[in-house]
């Protein structure tokens, strides 16, 4: 078996819109949310990017009133707001 055979998108035919490079920053110009687009159609599987905010934010929620120094729960806010 040959690894692109098994793809939806050959990876030989397709380019990292980002040379494989997550950046996280505030940047909402075109060329930043077609990247965004690109990594959410490409990189992430039906329904685990979901289970995983839902856990993020689950557990963030359940410790609102402990002291935590979680750099997740922040990001995830922020990104959310």
């Amino acid at each position: 078996m040959i690894n692109r055979d098994i793809y939806l998108k050959d990876p030989i035919e397709n380019q990292l819109a980002n040379n494989g490079v997550a950046e996280v920053k505030d940047d909402l110009s075109e060329q930043a949310l077609n990247t965004l687009r690109y990594e959410l159609d490409t990189f992430v599987c039906d329904g685990e990017y979901e289970k995983g905010l839902d856990k993020i934010l689950s557990t963030f929620l359940t410790k609102l009133d402990k002291v935590t120094n979680s750099q997740a729960y922040g990001s995830v806010v922020l990104w959310i707001r």
